[in-house]
């Protein structure tokens, strides 16, 4: 039976992950589609996935481009958490491999090139995905190509790990077909997340134009050691600018690997034609000393020859790959076996009203009862929104006239330390409590304000 939430009436369910649902939502006023990933609170507590649901919302919020599904709000319920999308009505890269096989070169350039587009994009705002997938690159009915889930994102400024000079990154994480080694062999010195995606886009192109993956083995010991050290082999009939391209981005030196923004201009991608096919098979040594080295010839590799041919590892359950390490799970695909996938535990966050709201500028409480006057006094703090602590602190000095400038920072501390760090926070908390008396507890008790502050600050909002 559908159900209201906001402005949206959710209907059917569109797909199903390890960690919620994605349903369809109609916009009540104007009829608009959206896609709405629903997310259980208790399950975001209970997997210590609020860092990582604070993250994706904050990065998606950031990105506006044409290759990338984009963010509209988030809602919230007492129980659930409601991300509204864009609706991209069309298949997964995975479905599209799985009916049709292997691709032309040509098929193949017009995936890819849309794919280095939106994710050079995401690199020029220091933003890095980390888990590009075939799952999670989505085609419309017309093949335009929609990259989504940002789960496993990091942004530069935004991410602890992210924040050092060198823009390095130390999470092991990602789905291990498409790891670059150095995921596997670095982390704790660090690695570029911008040479990880490259890595990514070597692998999904490899996969879209042979029909299989480059490296291949049910025993996450031998597929880990090859994708540090093993070789890529390419059949017959690719062109040599393909082989090129591919090399180049699966060097397993992250130094001299092609850079996605690179792979735009490299020439099979901005030919329009199909160069003529290489004559030969080869096996491709990627690890070199520099990113212009040949490549040398090797073995026959059989090619596919229909779409039964193809072997995309399915997202199923997680497949421990070290003790130490807690691995998310992706969603069943019914296929009966498994993608790897590794990530590092993070840390544990206190489970709060804010936990999921850093960097959210437009919250709606579903089924509120709010009354017209708390509405109004809620609509009125959009002026302080997108400006982060400067707003805050504006906002702390209008609301307690008469404190120090001091007390007003010991507030703004206060309320950072719970993980109020805007406007925008705090507004979702009162929207989420949608009681006075509630909310001047929850300051009280949570956040450590004082009495005749917290009362203050509902009185500003109620």
């Amino acid at each position: 039976m559908p159900v209201k939430v906001g402005k949206y009436i959710i209907g059917e369910t569109l797909g199903e992950g390890a960690f919620g649902k994605v349903k369809l939502g109609k916009h009540v006023e104007t009829g608009q589609q959206y896609a709405v990933k629903i997310i259980e609170k208790k399950d975001i507590a209970a997997n210590s996935m609020a860092a990582n649901v604070k993250r994706e919302i904050s990065i998606m919020r950031a990105l506006k481009h044409p290759n990338i599904v984009n963010f509209h709000e988030v809602l919230i319920s007492k129980s659930s958490l409601f991300i509204v999308m864009d609706l991209v009505k069309g298949d997964e890269l995975y479905e599209l491999l799985r009916k049709r096989g292997r691709l032309t070169e040509r098929d193949a350039k017009m995936i890819f090139r849309q794919l280095v587009n939106g994710i050079s994009y995401c690199h020029e705002q220091g933003i890095f995905h980390r888990d590009l997938k075939p799952e999670n690159i989505m085609m419309d009915g017309i093949q335009n190509v929609k990259i989504t889930d940002f789960g496993m994102s990091a942004m530069t400024g935004l991410v602890n790990e992210a924040g050092n000079p060198n823009h390095l990154l130390y999470t092991a994480c990602g789905t291990l077909y498409y790891c670059a080694p150095e995921i596997l062999s670095q982390s704790g010195s660090g690695y570029s997340g911008e040479k990880v995606d490259a890595w990514s886009c070597g692998i999904l192109l490899y996969l879209m134009i042979v029909g299989r993956l480059p490296f291949e083995s049910e025993d996450m010991n031998k597929l880990t050691a090859m994708v540090q050290t093993g070789n890529v082999r390419f059949p017959n009939g690719l062109s040599a600018q393909v082989v090129d391209l591919i090399s180049r981005l699966l060097d397993k030196n992250p130094e001299t690997r092609l850079s996605v923004a690179n792979a735009r201009h490299h020439p099979w991608v901005g030919d329009s034609t199909v160069p003529a096919a290489m004559p030969a098979v080869v096996t491709q040594q990627i690890t070199r000393s520099s990113p212009s080295s040949q490549s040398a010839n090797g073995t026959a590799f059989p090619k596919p020859t229909s779409s039964s041919s193809i072997q995309i590892p399915p997202v199923a359950a997680h497949i421990p790959l070290d003790a130490s390490q807690n691995h998310l799970a992706a969603r069943d695909s019914g296929m009966g076996s498994s993608q790897p996938m590794i990530q590092t535990s993070s840390n544990s966050l206190r489970q709060s009203a804010s936990d999921v709201r850093a960097g959210v500028s437009s919250l709606s409480l579903a089924e509120s009862e709010a009354s017209e006057d708390h509405n109004t006094k809620m609509a009125s703090l959009a002026v302080y929104h997108g400006r982060g602590e400067e707003a805050m602190i504006e906002f702390m000095k209008e609301t307690l006239p008469g404190k120090s400038e001091a007390k007003v920072m010991e507030t703004v501390q206060k309320l950072a330390e719970a993980e109020i760090e805007c406007v925008e926070d705090l507004e979702a908390v009162a929207r989420e409590l949608n009681n006075k008396n509630d909310f001047k507890m929850w300051l009280s008790k949570e956040a450590g304000i004082p009495v005749v502050t917290s009362m203050r600050l509902s009185q500003r909002l109620f």
